[in-house]
């Protein structure tokens, strides 16, 4: 696959990845904000603080860039799941790639699509030439998150303390996956 191109991924069934552009912000916004309100607990930032995002803002997350790439799971024509890649703004070097937002909804879980959400924005992040590692987090306990990030060959790196969505306050364990 080559997600910079916008080629699709093409899965079990009927279900593909590809490459999200502002004609898609609308779609995103409509399942970001449900990743927040359902599985809240997880996201770093909550409904409360995305909910009155403007257009423009939705449009110029989901526009792809050298340092930024939103991606979609698609079943059909119905977006899905989502997940990111970006510039990591703790690298000065910008040589880091930050890979989350990743969401299934619900009735698509357990069917093995996780796997091409993450396969995607590692391929994408490969083929980008800023990065040559990346990182990854996810909240203590979320052990679906921990396995399918160890499958993609993220190392533990780290355990920082965070605010969650949700308010409260737990560990976030950190991976890095080297791309190069």
């Amino acid at each position: 696959m080559t997600a910079r191109l916008g080629k699709i991924c093409p899965a079990q069934g009927t279900e593909a990845v590809r490459v999200l552009s502002a004609r898609d912000s609308a779609d995103f916004r409509e399942i970001r904000l449900e990743a927040l309100l359902i599985d809240g607990r997880y996201f770093a930032a909550s409904y409360e603080e995305e909910k009155d995002y403007t257009d423009d803002h939705w449009m110029r997350w989901c526009t792809e860039r050298p340092d930024n790439c939103v991606m979609g799971l698609f079943a059909e024509t119905e977006l899905v799941g989502i997940t990111t890649a970006m510039s990591w703004g703790e690298d000065a070097t910008g040589r880091t790639v930050f890979f989350g937002r990743s969401f299934i909804k619900p009735e698509y879980r357990g069917k093995g699509l996780a796997a091409l959400l993450y396969g995607a924005r590692i391929d994408w992040a490969k083929k980008n030439p800023l990065y040559t590692e990346g990182v990854v987090f996810h909240r203590e306990g979320n052990w679906l998150s921990k396995q399918i990030n160890e499958k993609f060959g993220a190392r533990y790196w780290q355990t920082r303390s965070m605010r969650w969505a949700d308010g409260q306050v737990a560990d976030a364990l950190w991976y890095k996956i080297q791309l190069r």
